[in-house]
């Protein structure tokens, strides 16, 4: 994670110290003419998640966008004012939390997000060490999916007098945006259907339905997976899922089936493979998992066996007493707690980078999508928890652009792995930037804050690091022009077009009415 802070150069910090200052502070010099250093006191431990369209990979700018944190570990997270707080909401794509003084790390918690127009979802993320980490997580726009994701939208999906459907239905996705399957879902009439209250209320009137298929060799599909690709410690490794989402007109959703139970259908595409890299056959097993988002938690359900389904697929099909997502997952062996160290080696001088790092499953000749992680710029290793023990590949993305692949790895062997890469025509940057304050010049303002950035002009923003105190360390980059965001209470704070064309830049800025 972040580490020991240098000095940051962009102007970005003009702007962040001077809504921290005004929002959260009244400094006033006790002595005439002595100067005062201002340093945010925010936590020590914590982390930006920034969540993205699916497709497009833009930042969801929604003013509606909601995040919440679930779970037993939820009363331990914070604002960057140290005020415990478990909901935040954006409309700047990315949010910052801290976590309580003494927390005890390794710290598991889940993320909830919700959006107008897009899927609700969830994730589990892990805070392993001090600093700062930072997530990403894809948010699925219902009328524009990414490849790999079909979405059906049905108005009229039957019709429920005090819970009991008055004739069958029967609601479907479609082979289209690229996926090789499709998921079925059908109430037989008579079917009693209640949402998910502790004392169950009957659904009533003209139903409406939302259900979507995702398919599993589509990376742009598996990593909109909600819940993660581990069920306790132990790896998965998707043969297709699904969601289905139903409800009356007054918005209750319908959860439960006390009495006759919906079969649901899930097609595995003819080009999906298990683990061994073997096509998937009629009769063989797959696990049967649900995850419901509110809950952030894999259930195991009965075993499916592959049957023949349509578009010239498998398929598994079963009967449920409720709805959620649905996953149809291997189990792929048990992980290793924390896996081997990863050090990173950017050859050719300047060796601090910001990175996504990519994980997939080998599996024969297929490579299966497992996960990101997000490299700041300062941290030249990493290890992670619970590794799958399975080959797998590691693919490096900087600024968008695959710079390294490695060969087959195993992340659970003995010794350091190390990646080495290239990545031409970085500089070294470090520059000092201070924030004075008009009408008090003994005051100089050092912010805390994470740091976006992306080329001007380009849509898709990057994680660079942790600044803290107006600074921020090992920072190398190519001479440009670029867009630097931040976040706090609730807005994004963008500095665009900030020429970086020398490897020292010095200023000052001047902060407007501190009293």
């Amino acid at each position: 994670m972040i580490k020991k802070i240098s000095l940051t150069v962009f102007t970005l910090i003009l702007i962040s110290a001077s809504v921290l200052y005004l929002q959260s502070c009244d400094i006033k010099s006790p002595t005439e003419n002595v100067q005062v250093l201002f340093n945010t006191d925010g936590p020590t431990t914590g982390g930006s998640i920034s969540f993205f369209d699916a497709r497009t990979a833009s930042m969801i700018s929604s003013p509606n966008v909601t995040v919440k944190f679930i779970g037993s570990n939820a009363g331990k997270i914070t604002d960057l004012g140290k005020n415990t707080i478990t909901s935040f909401t954006s409309s700047s794509g990315v949010i910052s939390f801290g976590l309580a003084e003494g927390t005890t790390l390794p710290l598991d918690v889940s993320v909830l997000i919700s959006a107008n127009g897009f899927l609700t979802t969830s994730m589990p993320i892990k805070i392993t060490s001090q600093g700062y980490s930072a997530f990403n997580m894809y948010m699925v726009n219902i009328a524009n999916p990414p490849d790999g994701v079909s979405i059906a939208q049905y108005s009229n999906a039957g019709t429920c007098s005090n819970g009991v459907l008055a004739s069958e239905v029967n609601l479907t996705t479609t082979l289209t945006n690229g996926t090789g399957g499709v998921c079925k879902i059908r109430l037989p009439a008579g079917t009693i259907i209640t949402d998910n209250s502790p004392t169950p209320i009957n659904l009533n009137g003209t139903l409406s339905a939302t259900i979507a298929y995702f398919d599993p060799t589509k990376e742009t599909a598996l990593r909109c997976f909600p819940g993660g690709f581990n069920i306790n410690d132990t790896s998965m490794f998707s043969a297709g899922f699904a969601l289905f989402d139903i409800k009356d007109a007054s918005g209750r959703e319908a959860k439960k089936f006390p009495a006759a139970q919906p079969e649901v259908t899930i097609e595995i595409p003819s080009n999906a493979v298990n683990p061994q890299g073997s096509p998937i056959q009629i009769g063989d097993a797959i696990p049967v998992f649900s995850y419901e988002t509110l809950d952030g938690v894999w259930k195991h359900e009965p075993m499916g066996v592959v049957v023949a389904g349509g578009n010239s697929n498998n398929a598994i099909k079963f009967n449920t007493s409720h709805l959620s997502y649905w996953n149809l997952d291997y189990l792929n062996g048990a992980n290793c707690t924390v896996s081997r160290k990863i050090i990173f080696n950017q050859t050719g001088g300047c060796a601090s980078v910001p990175l996504e790092v990519k994980l997939y499953f080998v599996a024969g000749g297929s490579e299966i999508y497992y996960k990101s992680i997000i490299k700041s710029a300062s941290d030249n290793t990493m290890t992670f928890y619970y590794a799958p023990s399975a080959n797998m590949k590691i693919k490096l993305y900087y600024n968008g652009n695959l710079v390294y692949t490695s060969g087959t790895v195993n992340l659970c062997s003995t010794g350091d792995l190390t990646l080495s890469y290239t990545v031409p025509t970085l500089q070294a940057i470090t520059g000092t930037v201070t924030g004075v304050c008009s009408n008090n010049p003994n005051v100089v303002v050092h912010p805390s804050f994470p740091v976006y950035y992306r080329k001007s002009g380009n849509a898709t923003w990057y994680y660079l690091g942790y600044m803290v105190n107006g600074s921020l360390t090992q920072y190398c980059g190519e001479f440009g022009t670029y867009d630097f965001m931040t976040f706090y209470n609730g807005s994004a704070l963008v500095a665009s077009n900030v020429a970086i064309n020398t490897t020292n830049p010095t200023f000052s800025f001047t902060i407007n009415n501190c009293n």
